[in-house]
């Protein structure tokens, strides 16, 4: 759902729809799209370096 969430909505969608789900699912969500957005963010990275 992170990766749904990531590719298709904007932050402020994304801001937007967070604040509908209840706290313990907002946390955790928007921990994996934290993580997710390091691992896009290294994955760019490697690919600048090698090419």
């Amino acid at each position: 759902m992170a990766w749904y969430l990531f590719r298709t909505k904007t932050r402020s969608e994304i801001l937007a729809w967070l604040d509908q789900q209840n706290s313990r699912f907002k946390a955790d969500m928007r921990a994996r799209l934290n993580t997710l957005r390091g691992e896009v963010r290294q994955m760019r990275e490697q690919v600048q370096e090698e090419g």
